[in-house]
């Protein structure tokens, strides 16, 4: 926090990388949850299984949602439910400080 009158609020951060393949179920599980928003970024990159390209589906997706602990915390777990057994995927949060936190910090 700064003395500059900003009100910056502290949220969580949750970045999903995921095999391309899975974005329109994982997208559909953030609508079912009433996630607020987020943001689909393509990626690719190297990991424990290797490098991942699908020359049907493309490399990876990234999604990122901006969510109270709780919400994020109920996104993880879904995630590790349906995804990590079968599927090339990472979850990762952080603390992140936001103008309008109050966008985010529903439940």
């Amino acid at each position: 926090m700064s003395d500059s009158g900003l009100a910056w609020q502290q949220v969580r951060l949750l970045t999903i990388v995921a095999e391309r393949l899975l974005r329109d179920r994982i997208l559909r599980h953030l609508d079912q949850m009433s996630v607020s928003g987020y943001t689909v970024i393509d990626s690719e990159g190297r990991g424990s299984r290797g490098v991942m390209v699908d020359e049907w589906q493309g490399d990876n997706v990234e999604i990122q949602i901006l969510a109270s602990i709780e919400v994020v915390d109920r996104i993880a777990e879904k995630m590790r439910e349906r995804y990590f057994e079968h599927y090339s995927i990472i979850l990762f949060a952080q603390n992140v400080d936001v103008l309008r936190g109050d966008k985010y910090k529903r439940p």
